[in-house]
């Protein structure tokens, strides 16, 4: 019985192991990735191509599902981050603006899915997606929004700075759901 449990042990290290080379693998060269595609949707050049963006950590996942579940939401089962042509081209060029450069917006949202300070937040009641906000240095904080495509995938939906008091309300929605 000890030689399995052991045995056991040992697998789940290996596989945790092995699931953070893979995830480093996928996330080096995310920045690049997104700045890329931003840039093309700007220039108009192959705006419609879809981007492995980055994977989120298995204890994000977890996460942002309890909170989908609280909210009668369907869960999410691919830890792996696409930004589909859809999204590049009609919510995420906007925020170029507000932050200053494709490499910026980029930063932000990579910073928000792999920071594990990250909080994970409800979306809307409406939407069927989930908010993940990270507080930078000013009065605002860096956010992600993400769903679940029909196909299974993950999909980021938006990337944009929000105000405390925006946050503020997520966080209450939040504590009101944990309370059910």
């Amino acid at each position: 019985m000890i030689k399995t449990e052991n045995s056991a042990i040992l697998l789940a290290r290996i596989q945790s192991v092995v699931d953070k080379m893979y995830t480093a693998l996928i996330n080096k060269g995310a920045i690049d990735r997104l700045t890329r595609a931003l840039d093309n949707a700007i220039t108009n050049q192959n705006r419609s191509r879809n981007v492995t963006f980055t994977r989120i950590t298995r204890e994000m996942l977890d996460e942002i599902n309890l909170i989908r579940q609280l909210q009668g939401k369907t869960l999410l089962t691919n830890r792996n981050i696409i930004a589909f042509a859809s999204a590049i081209n009609d919510h995420l060029i906007k925020h170029i603006e507000e932050y200053g450069s494709a490499k910026r917006v980029a930063t932000a949202a990579f910073d928000v899915l792999t920071n594990s300070n990250t909080l994970v937040l409800p979306g809307n009641n409406e939407s069927k997606n989930t908010l993940l906000v990270k507080k930078n240095t000013n009065n605002f904080a860096d956010s992600v929004t993400i769903g679940n495509t029909k196909a299974g995938e993950t999909s980021l939906k938006n990337i944009s700075p929000r105000s405390e008091r925006q946050v503020r309300k997520s966080i209450a929605r939040k504590q009101t759901l944990k309370k059910r």
